[in-house]
């Protein structure tokens, strides 16, 4: 061997040796993902001030976790009994989200690193999802999430710095809000008695369950033809059809019975498609897809309404397609028999957050096809209702235009219809409606307060006189010797600084107003600017 190979042998071995590390450092950065890939929990109680929350479990949780909290259901709904029923009053809470970061964790208590950016009601299911954190990302099977279950899931939240690479599709299909529950109704009907209202405990048989949605009805309002918010409403006694859930694009009615003789039972009372939802950037909400009223029955071959579409989020710098899909389809009820069918579930949510495509991606929010129905036996002297459609979901994104390689499918929704009777109800609806189509947006942010540096507190004196209260301070935190204080006056409770010293760079005090600042001295109370 000479001397010109030693060296390059030794050169070469030198650079395999200080390099493989890097290599291998890269390629695990590259993770391969399939199946749930999140972790689903709730959350019980949250103190703003100290930024802390308590869940119900909080086993597979951890201080540096990533996470996103969000409020489900939670909506002030108007509940008379006539058109306006189900229509939302406000929103409240309803349909907030943001992503935080856990900083430590003491049995169920978690506390976070920034304030909150929104306001959350504990009353109602608050979700709290672990989300992983990856560099690169290959999805090489399906991903799929732990559906809502009433308290939590129908989430899949996915985080990639780098790229994420489709080699398998994301599903959210019918893992929305459920679909009304059938159930057979007690009631002989008359032809001379009908069922008109609104709203009924489903339980008695004159109006079958509601769709789920963002509002929660009060006992003995679950039944009946009017929508739940974005919940469709239940077919009326006999036989009526349920209505369609709505998201972005609200729900369809569903239809009646048909009847050929006056001896026969009316069915004109069906359900009226749920309300479609409000989505803007300033208000920067999201929600489950609503699901279907059930059709009314009084035997066991009547149908439940159709679950809606979940919701998909991801924050990514690049998106490979590679021609696969993101589902966030509704569900389309099965075929009634001699009963009404139930309406089809609305179609999901998917928000995405990305500085480029690369090959064709598919997204999917549609709403589903309201159920059909067979008269099942010799042509009878009427048509039960079909199911109304139910209203496309939202596909919502960064950009400021849609990119030539998404493509993207908000549908909603065809009414059912007749499938077996008589030959005029053959392929009729028999007034059930299409849902409506759903919508793109633009411009989206997904909310996480990143701590964006501040110079100037303000005292706001919600909690007491302490100081040392990050209560008391318009950003939740206490003043230190880089911070401009300013204390207004009209607050509820004026400031005492005891039993410490406080700091700050520069103190405010709005005496023409009548604001007052205490130092107790005599209780070792002292103040020290910045020099």
């Amino acid at each position: 061997m000479n001397r010109h190979t030693y060296w390059f042998i030794r050169i070469f071995a030198l650079m395999q040796m200080f390099l493989a590390p890097i290599y291998t450092s890269i390629y695990a950065q590259t993770a391969n993902i399939s199946g749930t890939i999140n972790t689903y929990r709730t959350v019980r109680y949250i103190d703003y001030c100290n930024k802390r929350m308590k869940l119900g479990s909080t086993n597979g949780i951890q201080a540096g976790n990533l996470v996103v909290i969000m409020q489900t259901q939670g909506a002030d709904v108007i509940e008379t009994n006539n058109s306006s029923f189900g229509t939302v009053n406000d929103y409240l809470s309803a349909g907030n989200y943001e992503y935080i970061r856990i900083t430590t964790k003491t049995g169920l208590w978690l506390t976070y690193s920034e304030p909150l950016l929104n306001q959350y009601d504990t009353t109602f299911s608050i979700q709290f999802i672990k989300v992983p954190e990856y560099n690169d990302v290959n999805i090489t099977g399906d991903l799929t999430p732990f559906t809502w279950q009433g308290a939590a899931g129908g989430v899949i939240v996915l985080e990639a710095a780098g790229t994420v690479t489709f080699n398998a599709d994301i599903n959210v299909n019918e893992t929305g809000f459920y679909g009304g529950t059938k159930y057979i109704s007690p009631i002989i009907c008359h032809f001379t008695v009908q069922y008109h209202d609104y709203y009924y405990d489903y339980t008695t048989g004159r109006g079958a369950m509601k769709g789920q949605g963002i509002g929660i009805p009060s006992s003995g309002r679950d039944g009946g033809k009017g929508p739940m918010t974005n919940g469709g409403g239940g077919g009326n006694e006999h036989n009526a059809g349920g209505a369609g859930g709505a998201n972005f694009g609200a729900g369809g009615d569903g239809g009646e019975r048909v009847r050929f003789s006056i001896f026969t039972c009316h069915g004109e009372e069906e359900g009226i498609g749920g309300k479609a939802m409000s989505y803007s950037n300033s208000s920067n909400k999201v929600f489950l897809g609503g699901g279907g009223g059930a059709g009314h029955g009084n035997s066991a071959s009547a149908t439940h309404g159709g679950r809606g579409g979940g919701v998909v989020l991801i924050r990514a710098n690049i998106i490979i397609g590679n021609g696969h899909y993101i589902y966030a389809n509704g569900q389309e009820p099965d075929t009634a028999g001699s009963n009404g069918s139930g309406g089809g579930g609305a179609g999901g949510s998917v928000l995405i957050e990305a500085n480029a495509y690369v090959t064709n991606l598919h997204i999917q929010t549609r709403g589903a096809d309201g159920g059909d129905c067979h008269n099942g036996g010799p042509p009878p002297d009427f048509c039960m209702g079909p199911g109304g459609g139910g209203g496309g979901g939202i596909f919502w994104h960064s950009g400021s235009s849609i990119t030539a390689n998404v493509d993207i499918d908000v549908s909603a929704g065809a009414p059912g219809t007749t499938i077996y009777g008589r030959a005029s109800c053959i392929g009729n609806s028999q007034g059930a409606q299409s849902g409506n189509s759903g919508g793109v947006l633009t411009g989206l942010q997904m909310p996480q307060n990143l701590g964006i540096a501040f110079d100037t507190l303000y005292w706001t004196g919600q909690e007491s006189i302490d100081w040392f209260s990050p209560c008391n301070w318009d950003k939740l935190a206490v003043p230190d010797l880089t911070k401009y204080v300013v204390v207004p006056g009209g607050t509820t409770f004026q400031p005492s600084i005891q039993n410490d010293t406080a700091r700050c760079k520069e103190l405010f005090i709005n005496s023409d107003n009548g604001a007052v600042l205490t130092v107790d001295g005599l209780n070792n109370g002292f103040l020290r600017d910045n020099p």
